[in-house]
């Protein structure tokens, strides 16, 4: 079976089956500087979960859409958050009372230097080095 995704100019992105509120990507998929593998951990992790997933198609040298929006990755930033529009439009999961999100993961994948971890290390879902709760890690270990 072949994993469909929708392409724009700066990522590529799969709504999932709509059953996971979730969605994991690889914002630094392309070389150079790319993090090895995140890209295919993202794919088959939307193939075997049918939960939803983007992926980078351009260099963070390009436009880094990991980081906050400037004039160098505007056009980047702006397709990566209509993607993640679309994909929670999908999900049905915004409260129509409060317009509010209801209870939704979102991991992003990163692959670490070399001389730290080795070469196949991937940080997964931190922010500024803080990992999510202890709860939401032993839900994903479980799974």
């Amino acid at each position: 079976m072949t994993l469909k995704f929708i392409h724009g100019n700066y990522l590529k992105y799969n709504k999932g089956t709509g059953f996971i509120s979730c969605h994991v990507d690889a914002l630094h998929a392309e070389p150079p500087a790319a993090d090895l593998f995140t890209d295919k951990v993202v794919e088959n992790l939307v193939k075997k979960t049918g939960c939803a997933g983007i992926v980078s198609t351009v260099s963070r040298t390009v436009a880094d859409l990991n980081r906050n929006l400037n004039k160098a990755n505007y056009e980047g930033i702006q397709e990566y958050r209509r993607a993640i529009q679309e994909i929670v439009k999908s999900l049905k999961i915004i409260d129509s009372n409060n317009g509010l999100l209801t209870p939704y993961l979102h991991l992003s994948f990163h692959g670490m230097k070399d001389t730290h971890y080795g070469p196949y290390a991937i940080e997964v879902g931190t922010l500024y080095g803080q990992s999510c709760s202890k709860e939401v890690k032993d839900g994903f270990n479980r799974r």
